[in-house]
């Protein structure tokens, strides 16, 4: 074998590894963005669900403000319910189609039953109907 060929060889090996190392590269960087995706895409859905549950909680209090409330600061109260109440809603809207998942764009009427899971176990047990509330 001459010098010529084992300079060849050599060359063709090391392009060898170059490309396999790149390609394995390019997979690497293309698994991260797809994850860094579905972190961000969680972290808002868990955001908006926090919030929601603050804003859930705020109009419990903002009812109870307007019961106890009179003439103009039940009128503030008011205003302060229907705006938390708007803020609720915004929020639930933009957690609804993260937890759906991919079934959202497809369905868009289809709302999952608050407590839905938890009736359905209660069915596989065979305890009759769940009436409780969730």
């Amino acid at each position: 074998m001459t010098i010529k060929r084992k300079l060849l060889s050599l060359t063709i090996t090391g392009l060898a590894f170059v490309l396999a190392i790149s390609a394995t590269g390019y997979w690497g960087i293309s698994t991260v963005e797809e994850t860094t995706a579905q972190v961000a895409a969680m972290g808002s859905a868990i955001r908006n669900h926090v919030e929601a549950g603050v804003y859930n909680d705020m109009t419990r209090i903002d009812m109870s403000a307007v019961f106890t409330a009179k003439g103009d600061t039940r009128q503030n109260k008011l205003d302060e319910l229907a705006q938390h109440y708007r803020l609720l809603k915004d929020r639930i809207a933009k957690t609804e189609p993260i937890a759906l998942g991919s079934d959202a764009a497809s369905a868009p009427g289809r709302r999952v039953p608050h407590g839905g899971p938890i009736r359905e176990r209660w069915r596989i047990f065979g305890s009759g109907d769940c009436t409780t509330s969730f």
